[in-house]
């Protein structure tokens, strides 16, 4: 990966799905102690809205190894991997979106929506 042009993203999960990399201080640990200038930070705002109890400070800690962000919503409740387009959960995208550029991130942004029949 060293000698290439490739940046490998390294994405939190939730609680139901592990308990190593949950958080984005567990993500940036993990990328600390690989010591690879080519392995950055995913976030899924969706996961990050159940485990964050700040999103914000969190994004601003991570900063510059921010590489791809999800864009999704959900009440931040534990009740299984919700993912909702942005406006249908309870996520202040105004305060995500300025937070995003205070840092200096003007990279990619995608949506990955899906949820279960009980939360349509």
């Amino acid at each position: 990966m060293e000698g290439t042009g490739i940046v490998l993203g390294l994405h939190t999960l939730t609680p139901c799905e592990s308990n190593v990399i949950v958080t984005l201080e567990d993500t940036l640990k993990m990328t600390r102690e690989v010591k690879s200038k080519k392995l950055k930070l995913i976030i899924d705002t969706a996961d990050q809205n159940m485990t964050e109890p700040d999103l914000y400070s969190a994004v601003k800690k991570v900063g510059k190894e921010l590489v791809y962000v999800y864009v999704n919503d959900n009440m931040g409740e534990r009740r299984g991997d919700i993912h909702l387009p942005p406006g249908r959960g309870n996520m202040n995208w105004k305060f995500f979106i300025q937070t995003l550029k205070e840092i200096g991130y003007d990279s990619a942004r995608s949506n990955d929506y899906y949820c279960n029949n009980n939360n349509r």
